[in-house]
Order: structure tokens, then sequence, then C-alpha cells
């Protein structure tokens, strides 16, 4: 449920949402797609996780806490949940 190698969890991480600092939002919707597409015929696989045991994370300085629809795309799991679901 991270993106990167290492250990989870803290807030510090920066691992907490459905993209980081080096996994944008684009990557991981790019992500879902292709996991989709790529399966979409194969009766043995019925879904997978958008993304694991979203949490708070910092960005810097800045705490980013989830939401749900919130309407912050920042922090919005809603909104983001939705996207990654029509890929």
């Amino acid at each position: 449920h991270v993106s990167s190698v290492g250990w989870c969890c803290t807030e510090r991480d920066g691992e907490g949402l459905w993209y980081t600092n080096e996994y944008p939002e684009s990557v991981w919707l790019e992500t879902l797609a292709s996991l989709a597409g790529r399966y979409r015929n194969n009766t043995r696989v019925v879904g997978f996780d958008l993304r694991n045991e979203i949490r708070s994370t910092y960005f810097g300085e800045e705490i980013r806490i989830p939401s749900w629809s919130s309407g912050d795309p920042k922090t919005d799991w809603a909104t983001a949940a939705r996207k990654g679901g029509k890929r």
C-alpha cells in the first residue's frame, strides 16, 4: 500500500494518499486503466483495490488529511475513487 520501496507507515513518508511526489495522480489513473485493460477478459480476476489504506500524510510541511466529497482535489478520496473506477 505504498508506491515506493521502504518501511511503512508514518505521516511523514508521503505515501498516505493515492498519489505521491514521485507518482502523481495521472500516473495512478494510467496504471488503473492499464490493469483494467490487461485483466478485462480474465474470468479469474473479479476486481482490485484502487488504493489500500488511505491515510493522512505530509507533503513538505503541509499535512493532507483524506476527506470524502469535500471537493478538495488534493484530499477528496470520493472524487479520486470515482475517477479511478471509471478507468
